[in-house]
């Protein structure tokens, strides 16, 4: 370590044009620079945690050279990185995730799909002004996830964790009796270690059950207050590149939505008490941590 210290120490120097005096925590503070340790394991981690998931040649050596614990610590950073994976697996119950190629033709049909993308406040504004939600959707799929920690819960031993899709669908027949149909899905889900996955799991799970039912030629409209998943949706690598299998499932379903009819996905905002949907969606999520189908991410 200590070669690789000096030589970030006087690339510091140069960087903030410092004296050779200046204490180093003086030259860390101005630049802003990560303490090296931290920035090897960091790297170091990613490294890993891409390479198991992607389940590549890398990952496969790393497996095999620590299937016993890694017994020379001090030479490599792998092994503290091993060990601090396991801790937070262990805790959480968590498994990194596999990870698959998204195909071009996919990519392409996503961009038939309608993002609107803002932020709390806009959105807020947007819905006094009534034009936050469609007055009269065709098709309405409502999903939210629900997460809560061991940590923060004091008579929980685990975390607690669901998601849930509201489905509206309206009849076009006008001489039909039926107005409107809604179906409700909820899961429990286990070994989960972030809201964000709770939040993608309840995209899968709605829009695989909207899939199912084949529609066409419908104007479908879908809810959902995670602005991050929406944020990677719209966003997706144009190229090949490796992304969760979760999302791959959820752009795939997108996509196949795309060919028959028109799509579009709407951030809104939860815990508003000013927008019913949201808020029967929500708590149907937490009755989900408790009482839904148990599944695996």
């Amino acid at each position: 370590m200590r070669p690789l210290e000096h030589a970030y120490n006087e690339y510091m120097r140069t960087y903030t044009g410092c004296m050779k005096s200046t204490p180093i925590p003086v030259l860390q503070a101005i630049s802003k620079f990560p303490l090296l340790k931290d920035k090897i394991m960091t790297d170091s981690a990613l490294t890993v945690i891409k390479a198991e998931a992607q389940n590549n040649i890398l990952g496969e050596d790393y497996r095999k050279w620590d299937q016993h614990g890694c017994l020379t610590n001090g030479w490599t950073p792998f092994g503290l990185v091993r060990k601090a994976i396991e801790q937070v697996t262990k805790k959480y119950e968590s498994e990194i995730h596999q990870q698959t190629i998204l195909s071009s033709q996919i990519l392409e049909k996503l961009t038939k799909c309608k993002f609107n993308l803002s932020n709390r406040e806009e959105a807020m504004k947007k819905h006094k002004n009534k034009k936050l939600i469609p007055e009269y959707p065709d098709i309405a799929l409502w999903t939210d996830g629900s997460l809560k920690r061991e940590d923060t819960d004091p008579e929980s031993d685990e975390n607690i964790s669901g998601a849930a899709a509201i489905l509206k669908i309206s009849d076009p027949d006008p001489h039909s009796t039926i107005f409107e149909l809604e179906i409700h899905t909820t899961v429990q889900i286990e070994r989960v270690s972030s809201s964000y996955e709770t939040e993608i799991i309840a995209l899968q799970v709605g829009i695989t059950s909207l899939t199912e039912m084949n529609p066409e030629g419908r104007q479908i409209h879908i809810f959902t207050d995670s602005l991050s998943c929406l944020q990677q949706l719209a966003t997706l690598p144009y190229k090949y590149k490796y992304t969760n299998a979760v999302v791959n499932d959820v752009a795939e379903n997108l996509a196949a939505l795309t060919d028959k009819n028109t799509v579009e996905l709407h951030f809104i905002p939860s815990h508003t008490k000013e927008i019913p949907q949201s808020d029967k969606t929500d708590e149907l999520a937490k009755q989900a941590a408790v009482s839904g189908d148990p599944v695996r991410p």
